[in-house]
């Protein structure tokens, strides 16, 4: 399939009785579009991880899905040293509901 994930999660419906249990986003340094943040949200995971490169936009989307009244709340925050002896790190958020 190839397409945008804001036209993919616009257009997909997904099967009620096999919902997903976990939702990996792995967004651009500019985070995810309002779009395909509302898209995953609609899926209704039980958990959600986001692979963010950029705190400040992971801070920014983070707070959309804190406020999303989707009963998602911070289980776990990690981050890793991508490239040695750079500024880069890679941080991972574990959204769970509670």
């Amino acid at each position: 399939m190839h397409q945008s994930v804001e036209n993919f999660l616009q257009s997909f419906r997904p099967d009620p009785a096999h919902r997903a249990s976990t939702v990996i986003v792995d967004p651009p340094r500019t985070g995810l579009s309002k779009e395909a943040l509302d898209g995953v949200l609609r899926l209704n995971a039980s958990r959600l991880i986001y692979v963010s490169c950029d705190v400040a936009t992971l801070a920014r989307d983070a707070r959309r899905v804190l406020d999303a009244d989707k009963g998602y709340a911070i289980a776990r925050t990690d981050a890793f040293e991508s490239v040695p002896n750079t500024p880069h790190v890679e941080t991972v958020v574990v959204f769970d509901r509670r």
